[in-house]
């Protein structure tokens, strides 16, 4: 093991009390990647009860997972295998609201109230929130926190939770008034799919989204759900002959492989990686080449849409040049190795569309967006929230545009969303 990884070890069992009752057993390396693009080094620590507390198997109750981050020192996530723990107990909370928010801010250095908040608070379970100021943030961060009869034997941080510096603060000045223009533009129909019934109901929903607090512009959810560098591209693919080779599907490896020395001279995550025209040139190519063998009978039907990377790979968007239905749009999500840019695997969602195709199509709509945006109006929200905004590299404050109700298109009755 190396020296440096070894003292890291050491310095977590002491401060997670594993010193008496665990010996390290594991341990492996992976990179993350958080939303602003920073690449970080994360470290799985295993630690198994000594022999005079357990008898011996592979992951044998009590068994201490941990993830820590090698640069920052924090404490990610841990884990008591069947919620059974033998570590020293002063080095942990009570199942208090007010002991777990010191013991979050001991370990991890996050300020209660300026970077986290309340989600949830019961006996043995507490959740909380990314926050700036008890202000909700998207992308959110989260953290969570589980007792056993009184022992901690769970804690979870995940997401990014933004430090002062990358906060572009501001007074919230929105008000529905303001945007108004914009949320009229969000009054939707969409088609939804009502199993029991077997057919597809046509309503006027308020489509979320974030409008920025000079209440002229937008950030969309869809853009929050990029993980990784991302172009978008709109390539009509053609070609003249047939590929007879046969496309031989491989299974997506999704653990990342790294070294202790990538580690811990922060090589950059791939997926942090930028899509260079060189690049985009060569998947385009491979995008023609897989259609071509894959379905050979469709030149000029597909239309490469972008390229974004997501787990070590490129993924290839493709949907048919005629967008098809109306409730869902066919989509081809192509992988393609990060290094050659050869097609390895696909995700089609036809099999889900299959599944709706016997459904009764929607009524014939009576109602106008204006008309129903009319009927929305009372029950839309504007909720301040920090966003992040990827051209300012910053989080903004903006307002959440929601709506939780909406407007069936053909009787004009308000329906409550999540009832559906």
């Amino acid at each position: 093991m190396d020296e440096r990884l070894k003292q890291l070890a050491d310095d977590i069992q002491d401060q997670l009390g594993l010193c008496d009752a665990y010996q390290l057993v594991r341990h492996e390396l992976y990179p993350e990647k958080n939303i602003l693009h920073d690449t970080h080094y994360i470290v799985t620590l295993e630690w198994q009860p000594t022999a005079d507390q357990v008898e011996e198997a592979y992951n044998p109750p009590g068994t201490a997972i941990v993830d820590v981050d090698l640069h920052t020192k924090t404490v990610r996530r841990l884990v008591f295998v069947h919620e059974t723990s033998f570590a020293d107990t002063t080095k942990y909370p009570e199942a208090s609201e007010p002991d777990v928010i010191e013991w979050i801010e001991d370990v991890t250095g996050l300020t209660y109230g300026k970077q986290f908040t309340v989600a949830h608070s019961g006996e043995e379970e507490f959740a909380f929130a990314a926050a700036v100021d008890h202000i909700p943030v998207s992308p959110s961060g989260w953290i969570e926190v589980e007792f056993e009869d009184g022992m901690l034997t769970m804690f979870t941080m995940d997401g990014h939770f933004p430090a002062e510096s990358e906060v572009k603060w501001e007074p919230f000045s929105l008000t529905f008034e303001k945007i108004a223009t914009i949320a009229q533009k969000q009054c939707r129909r969409i088609d939804i799919p009502l199993e029991d019934e077997g057919k597809w109901l046509p309503l006027y929903t308020i489509e979320e989204t974030f409008v920025k607090n000079d209440g002229k512009t937008t950030i969309s959810y869809e853009s929050l759900e990029k993980l990784g560098t991302a172009i978008d591209k709109n390539s009509v693919i053609t070609w003249n002959d047939r590929d007879e080779t046969p496309f031989e599907r491989q299974e997506l490896d999704l653990a990342l492989e790294t070294t202790v020395e990538d580690a811990f001279n922060n090589v950059a995550h791939p997926d942090t990686l930028p899509i260079t025209a060189d690049i985009a040139e060569a998947c385009t190519a491979e995008v023609q080449r897989f259609l071509q063998r894959v379905f050979p009978e469709d030149s000029g039907l597909w239309r490469l849409v972008g390229l974004r990377r997501e787990n070590g790979y490129i993924f290839a968007d493709v949907k048919p040049v005629d967008a098809g239905s109306e409730h869902f749009q066919r989509k081809l999500q192509i992988a393609l190795y990060r290094t050659t840019y050869e097609a390895i695997n696909v995700i089609d969602n036809k099999m889900l569309i299959d599944m709706f195709k016997d459904y009764t199509p929607a009524d014939k709509p009576t109602l106008s967006a204006e008309n129903a945006f009319t009927e929305l109006q009372q029950d839309i929200e504007v909720m301040p929230t920090y966003v992040y905004d990827q051209e300012l590299g910053q989080y903004v404050l903006c307002g959440k545009l929601d709506c939780l109700y909406g407007i069936n298109a053909t009787t004009g009755e308000r329906i409550e969303l999540n009832t559906l």
